[in-house]
C-alpha cells in the first residue's frame, strides 16, 4: 500500500482518489472514483460516480506492477469487461487503452460539494466522512465511497472503498439486511443509514458528503 498516484509517490500503488475529466460536468463529485489496491494479490476495487448521485462499483487486476499495467471491468458503465490501462505516478494519471482515450487524474484533496449531498434517497450509495478520522489537514483522511449498484441496477451487495489515514485505501463488502429500514451488515458489524449518513454498531458515525 502507499499514498496513491501523485508526483511524489515512491510506492507502486494505484490506490487513491481520481477524476475522469471527460465526464460531462466533472465538478464536485461528478466523475470521481476511489480505488483500493489489494497490494500483493493485485486486486483492484473501484467505487465511483458519473453524476455525483448514483454510485457504481467495478473490479480489476494489476497485470504488471513494475510496468504499471492493469485491467478493469467496465461493464458496469456499459464498457468492455477487460479494459487495459497504465498508471503513471509521475503524470499522476491512469491512461486507458480505449478509443475515447480515457484517463483518470489523481486528486489529493476532496472536491468541494457546494452544499449538495451525495447519493439518492433510500439508497446507501454516496460519499461519506468517518467523523473519527476526518481531518482538515489531510484531504482524504476518513473518506468512504459506497455503492450498491451493478450495471445500473440496485443490488443487495454493498461495496465500500475507504481510507482512515488518507494513505492506505481498503475495501469492505457488505449487504442490506432490510433496505427499507436502512439496515445493513459489514462483516460482523451491523449499521443503519439515512439521508444524513451512516451509523455503525461499533459507535462509528459517517457523515454523508
Amino acid at each position: 500500500m502507499g499514498n496513491g498516484l501523485c508526483a511524489t509517490c515512491t510506492l507502486d500503488t494505484v490506490g487513491g482518489l481520481y477524476r475522469d475529466p471527460k465526464v460531462e460536468g466533472s465538478s464536485g463529485l461528478a466523475g470521481t472514483r476511489l480505488i483500493a489496491d489489494g497490494g500483493s494479490d493485485g486486486l483492484i476495487t473501484v467505487v465511483g460516480t458519473q453524476d455525483g448521485t448514483t454510485f457504481w462499483s467495478m473490479t480489476g487486476q494489476i497485470q504488471d506492477r513494475a510496468n504499471g499495467t492493469l485491467a478493469l471491468d467496465f461493464s458496469s458503465l456499459g464498457g468492455p469487461t477487460e479494459l487495459t490501462g497504465t498508471y503513471d505516478k509521475v503524470d499522476a494519471k491512469i491512461y486507458f487503452d480505449d478509443e475515447k482515450k480515457t484517463d483518470w487524474n489523481a486528486l489529493t484533496e476532496f472536491p468541494v460539494l457546494g452544499g449538495n449531498k451525495s447519493g439518492i434517497q433510500g439508497d446507501i450509495g454516496g460519499v461519506f466522512y468517518d467523523l473519527d478520522h476526518v481531518s482538515e489537514t489531510v484531504g482524504l483522511k476518513g473518506l468512504r465511497y459506497v455503492s450498491a449498484f451493478k450495471n445500473g441496477t440496485p443490488v443487495d451487495e454493498i461495496t465500500i472503498v475507504g481510507s482512515d489515514d488518507g494513505i492506505d485505501f481498503w475495501v469492505w463488502m457488505g449487504k442490506y439486511v432490510n433496505k427499507a429500514d436502512g439496515k445493513f451488515q459489514i462483516n460482523d458489524t451491523a449499521g443503519t443509514f439515512d439521508d444524513e449518513g451512516i451509523k455503525l454498531d461499533d459507535g462509528s458515525r459517517w457523515q454523508r458528503a
